[in-house]
């Protein structure tokens, strides 16, 4: 281990309404422990872009829990966490952002644990979670930050935290998660971009991994139309499962 070089993670992203908190919380928990369905719950992600508070949510709920359950008395639990908190979103907005939440639960859980393990600043633990991320080398802490100066797309802005992020002492890695590879954008790529160079600056070994509850096929395929495959590893459900075995 370097001991003169180091990442460590800081929340800064607001967080989400309660109820969506709180079921990140118990997501990331529940998938803690090895599941035998991370395929059929990337497929609830994925399903439920079509899920919209006007139309007939209940219905739509009612339906994906009946399939999900039939048989399998050891998915109740997670059944009834999904049920319930979709049915207190009370805007479509709120189901979106749910979606990515779910998302990175499931990814936070695979790689450790529930969000409230997860490190602040002045932790130990080096994980984090909607984090801005600080790099030291040779005793120079730096906080990253992207500034958008190009402006290349309407997507595109300032960016200054990774979803989920983690630092063994060797190699840091950090993860965007997007519950659709076309929601991959100029934001994001840009940040990720910049993050990387300033890893590479300060000779940090690090991998960087844009995640969708997808096929990784489809991760491939977007970051290809943004030249950045080369760049990034793309990770599906095909990947998440493989971890969390």
């Amino acid at each position: 281990m370097d001991n003169t070089k180091e990442v460590k993670f800081k929340r800064k992203d607001y967080p989400p309404e309660s109820h969506i908190l709180d079921s990140i919380e118990k997501v990331s928990k529940h998938f803690e422990t090895k599941r035998d369905y991370i395929y059929e719950f990337c497929g609830m992600i994925q399903a439920s872009k079509r899920w919209r508070v006007s139309r007939h949510l209940s219905v739509s709920l009612k339906i994906w829990k009946d399939q999900f359950i039939k048989d399998k008395p050891n998915r109740f639990d997670i059944a009834d966490i999904i049920e319930k908190v979709f049915l207190k979103c009370t805007s479509d907005d709120e189901i979106d952002e749910l979606r990515g939440g779910l998302l990175e639960a499931l990814l936070i859980g695979i790689k450790g644990g529930g969000i409230s393990s997860l490190n602040d600043y002045q932790s130990d633990l080096n994980r984090g979670w909607g984090a801005k991320v600080y790099l030291k080398a040779d005793n120079h802490t730096k906080g990253i930050y992207y500034e958008c100066t190009k402006n290349k797309s309407s997507s595109c802005g300032n960016r200054s935290t990774v979803d989920y992020g983690e630092w063994d002492g060797n190699t840091g890695n950090f993860y965007e998660c997007k519950a659709s590879p076309k929601n991959i954008g100029c934001k994001e790529i840009m940040y990720m971009d910049f993050l990387k160079s300033e890893l590479d600056k300060r000779d940090i070994a690090h991998k960087i991994h844009f995640v969708s509850p997808e096929a990784k096929f489809n991760v491939e395929l977007k970051l290809d139309e943004w030249g950045a495959h080369s760049s990034f590893i793309p990770v599906g459900y095909e990947d998440l499962i493989r971890m969390a075995n």
